[in-house]
């Protein structure tokens, strides 16, 4: 009784269908066949082949497919009738050919079959969460965008649910960790250049991280991620963002921090649920002001002493360009450190001294010597932002009269 709860127990949480060949006849072989096989096997029941098992013997039957209380084989092995002796089969054993019976006692594994949408794979990597997919069907467009990221960053993957760390459910992608760190244990191992145009196609990712890779831009279908929850996508080379990222009006974390960004779309302020809105330490010198639609709390910190909103280390200077919302913030000066978030730090905006224009030789007064100077740049073709009086992005004969003018007074 024992050893049939056992086995009930075990069998509970059926994992991959079992094959004959690689599983079931190895047991036999070293357990059985010294009695069961050839011209004189006990009970004529040989054991050396599946056609012999399924065969049976002087009792008849021994192997009732789909029922395996009522075989007899089982029966036998599970009481200790077989094999005589000691060496009786283990628990473990038992329970695989339970399971192959009841599986319908085939000659070699099947594949469960999937919807034409889906495919089966069955070795899956041990980091991969697969939650309600027990035939481990995966969705074909899920993982074409996988397979594109392998080819378009040439990475180095064999099975495309071993990019990164992937959490499935019901065989749709939910959560991707594509960090890159060197050992690529909670993340890749090697760093990403781009995102594949399908990305858009992985309508049901709700998590994505993508930080410390190579990234410079996004496809225009990021924007149809329309159940993304989280994006950490900090420390890449992103100078912008698409039109439409604002659509992602499901997105309730978002972490811009440590990129190249100059400019935010208008759709910004369409990101309804947003909570948290880190945009540091980028190269932004305006803000739309949709910026202000946010349902931010603009000066709050939550219970890990995290900003809900922080844009420190900007090019944030001129107020004209700033919306109050941001401008009025108490965080509009402060970011998190750039290696493991762990502390909040003072982050002023990057702006120009108030320098002295046509000042070239920088000595607090404006006189013939910066003639001179705005005279030889002129010649030489070249600019300087302190030379350009008229601020029309050149230097040239415009620029030097009205410096001589200014100097006249």
């Amino acid at each position: 009784m024992i050893k049939i709860m056992m086995a009930l127990f075990l069998l509970a949480p059926v994992l991959a269908q079992v094959d004959y060949d690689s599983q079931i006849q190895p047991i036999f072989n070293s357990r059985c066949t010294n009695c069961h096989s050839g011209s004189d096997a006990e009970e004529d029941l040989s054991l050396t082949s599946y056609n012999n098992v399924m065969n049976g013997g002087d009792s008849g039957d021994v192997v009732i497919p789909y029922d395996y209380a009522n075989s007899l084989l089982w029966q036998y092995i599970n009481s200790g009738f077989m094999p005589p002796g000691t060496n009786d089969l283990t628990l473990t054993q038992i329970d695989l050919i339970a399971q192959w019976i009841d599986e319908g006692a085939l000659p070699e594994a099947s594949n469960p079959s999937c919807d034409g949408d889906y495919t089966h794979i069955e070795d899956l990597p041990n980091n991969l969460v697969n939650n309600n997919n027990e035939d481990q069907c995966f969705f074909n467009d899920d993982l074409a965008v996988i397979d594109d990221l392998i080819s378009l960053n040439d990475l180095s993957y064999s099975n495309v649910l071993e990019v990164g760390v992937q959490s499935w459910n019901s065989g749709r992608i939910f959560s991707w960790v594509l960090t890159y760190t060197q050992n690529g244990n909670n993340g890749v191992n090697q760093q990403l250049i781009a995102l594949p145009e399908n990305i858009g196609d992985l309508t049901s990712l709700g998590n994505l991280y993508i930080e410390w890779n190579h990234i410079t831009s996004l496809p225009a279908s990021f924007s149809n991620l329309n159940n993304l929850s989280n994006l950490v996508i900090s420390n890449n080379l992103l100078t912008s963002l698409p039109e439409d990222f604002g659509d992602l009006t499901n997105l309730f974390f978002l972490d811009l921090g440590y990129n190249q960004i100059n400019s935010l779309p208008e759709s910004i302020g369409g990101l309804s649920n947003i909570m948290y809105f880190w945009i540091f330490n980028n190269q932004l010198s305006q803000l739309p002001e949709s910026i202000c639609n946010l349902p931010l709390i603009w000066d709050g910190f939550d219970f890990g002493n995290y900003p809900y909103f922080a844009s420190g280390g900007n090019q944030l200077c001129d107020s004209n360009l700033i919306p109050d919302c941001v401008e009025n913030s108490s965080n509009f000066e402060i970011s998190l450190d750039q290696f493991y978030y762990s502390f909040i730090q003072d982050s002023p905006q990057d702006c120009p001294d108030d320098a002295l224009l046509g000042d070239l030789n920088d000595d607090g007064i404006l006189n013939v010597l910066d003639i001179v100077l705005m005279v030889n740049m002129v010649l030489d073709d070249g600019y300087e932002e302190i030379a350009d009086m008229n601020g029309d992005g050149v230097v040239n004969i415009l620029d030097i009269v009205t410096l001589i003018n200014t100097i006249l007074g």
